[in-house]
């Protein structure tokens, strides 16, 4: 699989694509998304399109802002 392919791939994947959790622990944790960015060193735009569903992020990003939330990824991917 080229690189391309994949980029396609895990962008409109379903479950990799929708990170519409984010929102919602960012929120719980009491945190702004310029704090979040802040906190992980992710640029305030690039949460609000993850947030939105505009971008899919990579596993690093992903990774950065679990750890900022303290979290686990898993937690940011989980339906409901």
């Amino acid at each position: 699989m080229c690189y391309n392919q994949f980029r396609y791939t895990i962008r409109y994947r379903k479950g990799v694509r929708n990170i519409a959790r984010l929102a919602d622990v960012r929120q719980a944790h009491g945190m702004t998304q310029e704090e979040l960015a802040k906190a992980s060193g992710v640029h305030r735009v690039t949460i609000a399109r993850i947030e939105t569903g505009e971008v899919s992020p990579m596993a690093e990003t992903l990774k950065r802002l679990a750890d900022a939330l303290g979290v686990l990824v898993d937690d940011l991917m989980k339906a409901g």
